[in-house]
């Protein structure tokens, strides 16, 4: 069993870290090993490779978005399709398209809602409990999505037993604030509430010489609602309610021929995109002695206005029976989603063999003016 496997390994280490510092120092002087972590207790049938990262490792490194991900695991690499809230992934010599189709190199799931494609995945991350990610085939586990790549897996954190919050201010270069603010506690014996919340604004560093404006400034706000209702001890149902706005400034980009520097560019028409995520989502399980159930219903809406200049310069550029007008780019993609994912499986992780059996169904639509 993983779980096992990691606390058994935690506890001879410590035996032989005590072992070795007890002859030269008291047990009030002893290092105390870090927290160990189990999320799953259920045994490893089949070949795979896990990375977990901790809430606390999340906020001490800094990691504020899916992208910075890549600072903390191995062999995997984020990188921008035309604007930053359309990230790509490349894991193990698996690389996604640039251009937003074709299959993911790595499913993504939130909370259990998936996020299947390759154009919707740029999420703020604030208050988070812990994030997986199973490299290789995950498709007895996931079936939203059999990834080669693998599947990263964010998990939020959900009410305790008694109310908590906290709250955290950033202030950096680029005049860079950030707030983030949480509360969690039980409404009454059987319903938790949390309520958490995000607001992050930075000024440009690429200044625009025509206008000598700095243009590529950010600005984020997000928040998330969840409901936890415990009817019975082995029921769980879950509302989730959350919703992102993202100002990204002009679409990052840089041409040698008529730019001063990546951060010094010519453009007549500065641009900006502008990006709308909401989500709403009802999940419920069961962890019975001899059965288990999981239910994830999910509506996900993402918009999107972009708009560029297509030519790269501060000119306008001759168009017959027109005159001299700048040559802009617009894209607005509008994506909905409903997804039903179901899993059954067996229940007591003390057998010596499981089975799971599951259903997914997706209806995605995509609208776009480009």
């Amino acid at each position: 069993m993983i779980g096992k496997n990691v606390v058994i390994a935690s506890m001879m280490a410590g035996l032989c870290v005590l072992g070795q510092t007890g002859l030269a120092q008291s047990d009030e002087d002893a290092g105390e090993l870090p927290p160990v972590m189990i999320i799953s207790q259920a045994p490893q049938t089949d070949s795979r490779s896990v990375t977990l990262l901790s809430g606390d490792t999340i906020t001490l490194g800094g990691i504020q978005e899916v992208r910075d991900i890549q600072t903390v695991l191995p062999n995997f690499t984020v990188f921008d399709a035309n604007n930053t809230r359309m990230p790509k992934f490349s894991v193990r010599g698996l690389r996604e398209n640039s251009f937003g189709i074709g299959q993911s190199a790595v499913g993504m799931y939130v909370d259990g809602v998936p996020y299947a494609d390759v154009m919707t995945r740029g999420l703020s991350l604030y208050d988070i409990d812990h994030i997986e990610f199973l490299r290789g085939p995950q498709g007895t586990q996931f079936g939203a999505s059999a990834a080669p790549g693998g599947i990263i897996s964010v998990r939020t954190r959900q009410p305790g037993a008694e109310w908590g919050g906290s709250a955290g201010l950033g202030y950096g270069e680029h005049s860079t604030q950030e707030y983030r603010l949480n509360a969690s506690g039980p409404l009454n014996e059987q319903i938790g509430l949390s309520l958490s919340g995000l607001y992050n604004d930075r000024d440009g560093f690429v200044t625009n010489l025509p206008t000598g404006q700095e243009i590529d400034g950010r600005k984020t706000l997000a928040g998330r609602l969840q409901l936890v209702l415990t009817p019975s001890e082995p029921w769980t149902i879950r509302l989730t309610v959350s919703s992102e706005s993202h100002d990204d400034g002009f679409t990052p980009t840089y041409s040698p021929l008529t730019d001063a520097g990546p951060h010094k560019v010519n453009r007549d028409v500065p641009g900006y995109v502008d990006t709308e995520v909401n989500t709403y989502a009802l999940s419920a399980d069961f962890s019975g002695e001899n059965l288990s159930f999981s239910s994830v219903t999910a509506f996900r809406n993402w918009e999107q206005d972009l708009q560029q200049d297509f030519d790269f310069t501060a000119m306008p550029q001759p168009i017959a029976e027109i005159g001299f007008i700048p040559v802009i780019g617009v894209s607005q993609p509008d994506v909905e989603q409903v997804s039903q994912e179901i899993r059954l499986g067996s229940g007591d992780a003390t057998e010596s063999y499981q089975w799971t059996l599951g259903a997914y169904y997706a209806d995605r639509e995509m609208d776009n003016v480009s």
